[in-house]
C-alpha cells in the first residue's frame, strides 16, 4: 500500500508499478527526470496520499496521473514545479505546496470545490495580494484548521478575509510585508499558534471586544 522511492530507483530493472492495484501512499523525492519517466506511473488510480519533493510535474504524463487519482486526501508537493490547472480535488484534507514553482490556472480559483480542507501550507511562494484575492480565494475552506502563508509578498488582508475560518487554530503569516493588522480579524478564534513576526507592522489595532470577549 506504500511505495517510497528516491534515486535508488535507478537500481530497479523492472516496472515496480505494474501490478500495484491497491497502492494508497506514494512518496517521491529527488528523482531524476529519466527515472520518473521510466515507468508508467500514470496508470495508477488508487492513491490517497501523495508526497513529492523536488519533482518536475509539468510533463504531460503527470496530467493523466493527477486526473486518474481524484480521491486524494493528502497532497504534499514541496520544491516542485506544479501546473495548478491539472489539480482540482474535492476531498483534500491536507495540502503543502511550500517552496514550489506554481503555474496558476487563469480560469478557476484554487481548489474552488473543496469543502473539507483542514491544513494548508503555502509558504515561500511569492504570493502577493493580487494572487491572494483571485486564484487563492480561500473563503470556502470553512474547515481550515492550519494556515501557513509565511515567506510571501502579502501586504494586507481584506477585512472579511478570515470570516469563514471559524475552526482556524494555527496561523503563520510571518516574513511578509504586512504594515497594519487588526485583531478584530481574529475576534472569534481561539489560537493555539499565531505568528506575525518579521513583517513591516507599524499599526496593530486591539479593540476592547477582541481582548475581553
Amino acid at each position: 500500500k506504500i511505495l517510497n522511492l528516491n534515486n535508488n530507483f535507478n537500481l530497479i530493472k523492472t516496472n515496480p508499478f505494474k501490478n500495484l492495484f491497491f497502492l494508497n501512499d506514494l512518496y517521491f523525492k529527488n528523482l531524476k527526470e529519466n527515472l520518473v519517466h521510466k515507468f508508467k506511473i500514470e496508470n495508477i488510480n488508487t492513491i490517497k496520499n501523495i508526497e513529492m519533493d523536488n519533482i518536475n510535474l509539468l510533463k504531460p504524463r503527470w496530467n493523466k496521473f493527477f486526473e486518474n487519482n481524484k480521491n486524494v486526501n493528502k497532497l504534499l508537493l514541496t520544491n516542485c514545479k506544479i501546473n495548478m490547472s491539472i489539480i482540482n480535488y474535492h476531498y483534500l484534507k491536507e495540502v503543502d505546496f511550500s517552496s514550489s514553482n506554481i503555474y496558476w490556472s487563469s480560469d478557476k480559483a484554487f481548489f474552488q470545490n473543496n469543502l473539507v480542507l483542514s491544513i494548508l501550507k503555502l509558504s515561500n511562494l511569492t504570493i502577493n495580494n493580487s494572487l491572494l484575492d483571485s486564484h487563492l480565494n480561500l473563503k470556502n475552506f470553512s474547515k481550515l484548521y492550519h494556515l501557513d502563508l509565511s515567506i510571501n509578498h502579502i501586504e494586507y488582508f481584506r477585512d472579511n478575509f478570515f470570516d469563514n475560518f471559524q475552526q482556524l487554530r494555527f496561523l503563520n503569516i510571518s516574513f511578509n510585508y504586512i504594515k497594519s493588522i487588526s485583531f478584530d480579524y481574529f475576534r472569534s478564534f481561539t489560537f493555539f499558534y499565531l505568528d506575525m513576526s518579521f513583517n513591516e507592522l507599524s499599526h496593530i489595532n486591539f479593540s476592547y471586544n477582541t481582548i475581553y470577549k
